[in-house]
């Protein structure tokens, strides 16, 4: 059976048995601390394949260079920012890597989808993280602007926990992952 989720809720739901193997964006160090170490088969709890990597980049409303173009993380925190739910990557994201600096965006709205994000750059509300393949995409077709200074690289993976990597179905979804994905 299949399901659809923020990858936050599908590391949750193969910690919790509930689902067998799920994508994964994002670090999955967040979650090795948070298990007891009893529970660890190995290094990891995690049997994995990375697929491929990301690149995110600060998308902004058109008309916004003078704010974004050159700035850093701590410029960039102070103007309007688009919420994300904590478990969406793009709050992970975010999170992680300006929480080593002990800087806050300054969220101003929240939303659940990626297409109201876009909406809400394109709309003029603040700035979001963003694929870079859409940023680039939304800066020639719609004029947004992309922050030149910063970006944040992640990975796709393919995961379960490594205490159920011979499982047979777990077995079988890595055996055809690793015959389809190239």
């Amino acid at each position: 059976k299949l399901t659809h989720g923020m990858s936050g809720e599908v590391i949750n739901r193969i910690i919790t048995d509930h689902i067998d193997v799920g994508f994964y964006l994002g670090s999955l160090a967040p979650y090795e601390p948070a298990i007891d170490p009893d529970q660890l088969d190995g290094a990891s709890l995690f049997h994995e394949r990375e697929l491929t990597t990301f690149t995110y980049q600060v998308l902004a409303p058109k008309g916004w260079e003078d704010r974004v173009i050159g700035k850093d993380w701590q410029a960039l925190a102070d103007l309007p920012w688009i919420g994300t739910p904590q478990d969406s990557v793009h709050c992970r994201l975010l999170d992680a890597e300006l929480s080593e600096d002990g800087i806050t965006p300054n969220y101003v709205c929240s939303v659940d989808q990626e297409p109201s994000m876009l909406a809400m750059v394109r709309s003029g509300v603040g700035l979001s993280l963003c694929r870079e393949s859409i940023a680039l995409d939304e800066m020639q077709t719609r004029g947004l602007v992309v922050a030149d200074q910063v970006s944040i690289q992640t990975s796709l993976r393919f995961i379960a926990l490594k205490s159920r990597a011979k499982d047979p179905n777990v077995k079988a979804a890595f055996e055809v992952l690793d015959s389809t994905w190239d």
